[in-house]
């Protein structure tokens, strides 16, 4: 694969980051993908700016592409990913009542999880989930998933067993559940301490 990505590059990325956000396996995971194109084909910031920019492009392309066949295709849908989608679509209502029925946050979350984040997709189609609440988690996802892998292949590009060695060891694990519910944490409560922050500083001025 990295001789293959080392003589097609980026487009030969894209278009594979783009068939797998469809849901459709592409024989090599992605992280894989990712790790061979931040070691063999960026050599420079700037190029790790504008790839990762050229992925993150194709990884939502793909997928408001399956969110729409899913809205379009509906009941239609095979069997088996309605089955899919349903079990996404629990797990979803389940973070939107932890979160205070906040759906991009909760779509932000699954979207990192790689046994949901197709089935989400599909379900947020079929059951209407609003394009901007989904796009509103979607994106920030799709940035870490894209851009978690492809750094690290640039940062160990002399020595990518050590990148694959990391993102082993602690993307899935508990390490990476922490780390979610930090941000989730953060993202919540930073709102709040800012609106605080306002109301004190207009009582004092009165």
């Amino acid at each position: 694969m990295e001789e293959a990505i080392i003589r097609h590059g980026v487009p030969l990325a894209a278009l594979l980051v783009y068939i797998s956000s469809l849901g459709i396996p592409t024989g090599v995971p992605v992280k894989v993908i990712l790790l061979a194109v931040g070691s063999a084909v960026v050599k420079t910031p700037q190029q790790l700016a504008a790839v990762f920019a050229v992925l993150v492009l194709a990884e939502m392309a793909g997928t408001m592409s399956l969110l729409y066949v899913a809205r379009f295709a509906g009941p239609r849908l095979p069997a088996k990913l309605q089955a899919t989608q349903a079990k996404a679509y629990v797990a979803f209502n389940s973070w939107r009542q932890r979160l205070h029925g906040r759906d991009p946050l909760a779509i932000f979350v699954l979207r990192l999880v790689p046994i949901v984040r197709i089935g989400l997709t599909i379900g947020a189609g079929a059951f209407g989930i609003r394009v901007r609440d989904f796009v509103l988690g979607a994106f920030p996802a799709a940035c870490i998933w894209i851009g978690l892998p492809l750094g690290l292949g640039w940062w160990f590009r002399d020595d990518v067993a050590k990148a694959e060695e990391w993102l082993a060891n602690r993307i899935g694990g508990p390490w990476a559940i922490v780390v979610l519910l930090v941000v989730v944490t953060l993202v919540l409560a930073i709102p709040k301490v800012v609106k605080r922050m306002r109301h004190g500083g207009e009582t004092a001025a009165s």
